[in-house]
């Protein structure tokens, strides 16, 4: 009997944990982008310290801690924002759903919408039949179904925290194990990708979470100013669709278009104009200054490495795509004019 060869069994220990790479790949992520504020960290400890587990265990909590602040600011908000609809749902359901004053406003057909809305969703005994018709059952099944989404979330999150436990404590070794093998592989130019690959991944961390918290705040500040209800709970929408291309615009688009249509037309076209040079700034001017030139990728590539990665492997595909696609360039690169790529890497080291 043959002994299994070194491909089909890496193939075989691949498919086996196939369900934990992206917990694996979480954890890379941030060990890789962390990994100068934890040598900042070990370098503060006393020397008896700094080469046992205490600095990984350290690191590991603080990060837990910084990674859980936004999740249950986001979760409390979700709950008070749950409270206060079933308590709106409540009143309209008592004294019916009045009309929008602009509903009258619109071209043709306001009229008649606003007419069919009166008799329908303001008087409250017909406005409770139409609400009596919703399947809550159903509602009862969906909230079900998050609340195991939520459990699930929370073992991979800290199944993210134990491996990134023992990243820290063996990246060193890790990284060097990884620039060797990229040169078996490849040659030279594989121990130059695996250090540009390690530059990709904090610069792209960087660039985009850092510049979409900012974005978020800033445009979350305008919602506040501007009285836009739960203004905190939009401007971590905006930011968390600031991961995605032009994905703020759409929020903070909608948020004045529905002022607009309000009747707070100069409100909105404010918080409009305001998002927008939020955007520009924040992708033009600090995202780029953030990312630096050796993780600078032309756009087409990173809108296609982000949806790409976002389809094929869920919100780690945020980072893990523009990575992937900045090594094929540089491969790219490296077979059409090494010299050129040889002096890039030189100067960006």
């Amino acid at each position: 009997m043959h002994a299994p060869s070194a491909p089909s069994l890496v193939l075989f220990a691949v498919w086996m944990v196939s369900a934990y790479l992206v917990v694996l790949a979480w954890a890379l992520v941030i060990a890789v982008t962390a990994w100068p504020l934890y040598e900042r960290l070990r370098a503060q400890l006393p020397a008896r310290l700094r080469n046992g587990f205490v600095p990984p265990l350290l690191f590991t909590l603080l990060t837990g801690i910084v990674l859980l602040i936004p999740l249950t600011f986001a979760v409390s908000e979700v709950g008070r924002d749950l409270q206060g609809a079933a308590a709106t749902a409540n009143d309209l359901l008592q004294n019916g759903v009045p009309a929008p004053a602009w509903l009258d406003g619109i071209p043709f057909i306001g009229p008649t919408l606003a007419e069919w809305w009166r008799g329908h969703l303001g008087d409250p005994e017909q406005s409770k039949q139409l609400l009596g018709q919703l399947d809550v059952s159903g509602l009862k099944g969906w909230l079900g179904i998050v609340g195991a989404q939520v459990i699930s979330r929370l073992s991979v999150f800290l199944l993210v925290l134990l491996t990134l436990f023992f990243v820290f404590r063996s990246g060193a070794a890790i990284g060097l194990e990884a620039e060797r093998l990229a040169e078996r592989w490849l040659g030279d130019p594989g121990g130059r990708l695996a250090r540009r690959l390690s530059v990709v991944v904090r610069g792209t961390v960087n660039g985009t979470v850092l510049v979409a918290l900012g974005e978020g705040a800033l445009i979350g500040g305008a919602y506040f100013v501007a009285g836009v209800p739960h203004a905190a709970f939009l401007g971590a929408l905006t930011a968390l669709f600031a991961l995605l291309p032009l994905g703020a615009w759409f929020v903070f688009g909608v948020v004045a278009a529905t002022m607009v249509a309000a009747g707070e037309a100069l409100v909105g076209v404010g918080v409009f104009a305001f998002g927008a040079v939020v955007m520009f700034t924040g992708d033009t001017v600090v995202q780029p200054a953030l990312v630096g030139n050796a993780a600078r990728l032309p756009f087409p590539i990173v809108l296609f490495g982000i949806l790409g990665g976002l389809e094929q492997l869920g919100l780690i595909g945020l980072f893990v795509g523009p990575v992937v696609m900045a090594a094929l360039l540089f491969l790219w690169r490296e077979l059409t004019n090494p010299e050129e790529q040889a002096e890039e890497d030189e100067a960006t080291a």
